[in-house]
């Protein structure tokens, strides 16, 4: 996956609905996500959950940390419950990171981070998933 930071992409600000990012001053301020829906604001000072609601709502805004921190996933089984025990049903989230310092995505039981899914969202970065659930009780999440 891509992971668009300030410092290779410019300033990043989020109004509520949009994520912008201003990669230069030639190009000018973009729009690069669009939420309609509500998003999952964690606000936590340190370690926080990665809710199953969280995750399959498709946005996760991350504030709180003063230092770097590792976000945990729910479950597999209560990841499941949300978006339905079909193998194969999958859904995508993006977790922005806003605040100075590294986040660490750590699996929750049952979640397995495949291959080269990425652990490490840098400082003010933003970075995307797919969740794929691979039977009752074990969610795969792939960078993309």
């Amino acid at each position: 996956g891509v992971e668009l930071t300030a410092a290779t992409a410019g300033a990043m600000e989020f109004d509520g609905t949009n994520f912008y990012l201003t990669p230069n001053t030639t190009v000018g301020r973009q729009v690069i996500e669009t939420k309609t829906e509500v998003y999952a604001n964690i606000a936590t000072v340190g370690a926080g959950t990665l809710t199953a609601a969280a995750l399959t709502n498709g946005l996760i805004y991350r504030t709180g940390p003063t230092a770097i921190f590792t976000d945990t996933t729910d479950a597999a089984t209560t990841i499941v419950l949300f978006t339905g025990t079909v193998v194969g049903s999958s859904f995508e989230f993006t977790y922005v990171n806003s605040v100075a310092f590294a986040a660490t995505i750590a699996p929750g039981a049952g979640v397995t981070l495949a291959g080269n899914t990425p652990t490490t969202v840098g400082a003010s970065a933003v970075k995307k998933y797919l969740g794929v659930v691979t039977s009752a009780t074990t969610v795969t999440l792939y960078g993309i």
